[in-house]
């Protein structure tokens, strides 16, 4: 009999290479193996590094897409949040101050972080590719613009022409927008889908449930 299950193997503070394996075999095993619906939080779905490898990367973005239609991977709806979009667009609003462990973006960069919004909120990544796909002085000038890095009103350029040398950085901003693509791509496509949300408990479900009744499902499992 199938269950819903919700793995820990994928949270966002699980950042090493190993722990990213061991969640991405955690989540293969449940769905292919046992058979199991995996419940992802709207955090391992945007910010865990095992989840949002695979979400990025286009040979996967497919058969993830299709485990959702079958409901095989679904998503625990929370508190208010409607959906994926929502979420991702409240963590990004410019008065938060995320620290993010999969989303290649910091909460500094304003320039980026609306970018990404508008990309969600109008459904449109044009202006996104439009970045990725430029070449010349002019393109390479709106993208250092892009990444900019904004703290306590002061404009710095982005970090990563600190780290490394230009030709490089600009390599790696756009190797970013085209993650972050991705993304957006498919949350966009998970938007479209039906029945893929896990609604959230009403409180009043729990008032007649006690400590006893929790330790006695629990051994039943």
């Amino acid at each position: 009999m199938e269950k819903q299950v919700y793995l820990f193997e994928l949270d966002s503070v699980r950042k090493t290479d190993e722990e990213i394996i061991a969640g991405q075999n955690a989540l293969y095993d449940e769905v292919v193996l046992n058979g199991n619906i995996v419940v992802l939080t709207y955090n391992q779905l945007i910010d865990s590094r095992g989840f949002f490898s695979l979400l990025t990367e286009e040979g996967y973005q497919e058969g993830l897409i299709e485990l959702f239609k079958q409901g095989r991977i679904r998503i625990s709806q929370y508190g208010d949040v409607r959906s994926i979009a929502q979420y991702l667009i409240n963590t990004i609003q410019p008065d938060k101050k995320f620290i993010y462990s999969a989303l290649p973006v910091k909460c500094s960069q304003k320039h980026l972080l609306a970018l990404i919004k508008r990309s969600l909120i109008y459904s449109d990544l044009s202006e996104m590719h439009s970045y990725m796909d430029g070449d010349g002085d002019e393109s390479d000038k709106g993208l250092k613009e892009l990444f900019v890095e904004v703290e306590n009103g002061v404009v710095k350029k982005s970090s990563l022409l600190e780290e490394m040398d230009e030709e490089s950085a600009l390599r790696k901003m756009r190797s970013i927008l085209e993650r972050l693509s991705g993304l957006v791509a498919t949350i966009l496509q998970l938007g479209t889908l039906d029945d893929i949300y896990v609604k959230p408990r009403l409180i009043s479900e729990y008032d007649d449930l006690k400590m006893h009744d929790l330790i006695r499902c629990a051994l039943k499992l």
